[in-house]
């Protein structure tokens, strides 16, 4: 599924009470897994924590169009979720992107409970100058990634709106396995050195995915 210039891309971090942590999963689960069914333009959703207690979590969500959003924001099961987030989101922040780089593969990922996938942000801030550089890069290092390593499910990178060097890249694996192999292989490598020093700082979060829902097939 081709996208375009209209796709929208952002993140959330929330959050939450300890004592409220399974009704928000509960409600979470049920908002992204109707919706990935119900709605077309919804493309992408993932609820992912960063601590064993899940207080501290990052949501993904990718949209085809304005349109899509209004609808999916119109329905049921997100009016569900948001009544129940007022009552236990106890810290939020949004960051909305510029869709860099969205790949996923063919089969539509449904994954929820109980699993051994493996979500990497990777928080870079880019030298200004090498902001193009550095897109087609990562562009040809996802798109062979994507074909060659099994493992690698999907790549979705953008920018902040109001700071175009800030980038931020979120890495879904199918293990912790396949992850630590993809970043030790020589292709890796040989990406890192070319874009090392397009880098002025970077940082990477670990992430435990609850819910990955998509599309399939998503390219930008």
């Amino acid at each position: 599924m081709k996208l375009n210039d209209s796709t929208i891309l952002r993140f959330f971090h929330l959050n939450i009470d300890a004592k409220d942590v399974a009704r928000f999963q509960e409600v979470g689960k049920k908002n992204m897994t109707t919706s990935i069914k119900k709605e077309p333009g919804t493309l992408f959703m993932a609820l992912t924590n960063d601590d064993s207690p899940k207080t501290s979590n990052y949501v993904l969500e990718c949209y085809r169009d304005e349109s899509s959003y209004e609808i999916h924001a119109s329905s049921p099961q997100f009016k569900e979720f948001s009544n129940v987030a007022k009552n236990t989101v106890i810290g939020r922040e949004v960051f909305e992107l510029t869709p860099q780089i969205i790949l996923t593969k063919d089969e539509p990922l449904r994954v929820a409970g109980q699993n051994d996938y493996y979500v990497r942000i990777l928080k870079l801030t880019l030298v200004d100058e090498d902001l193009k550089k550095f897109g087609a890069a990562l562009r040809e290092e996802v798109s062979q990634s994507m074909e060659k390593v099994p493992g690698l499910k999907g790549v979705l990178a953008g920018n902040f709106f109001d700071v175009e060097n800030e980038w931020r890249i979120f890495e879904i694996f199918d293990s912790k396995v396949a992850a630590k192999q993809y970043s030790q292989s020589s292709q890796y490598a040989n990406f890192e050195k070319q874009v090392h020093d397009m880098i002025y700082s970077r940082e990477a979060i670990d992430l435990n995915p609850d819910i990955i829902v998509d599309q399939g097939k998503l390219e930008y």
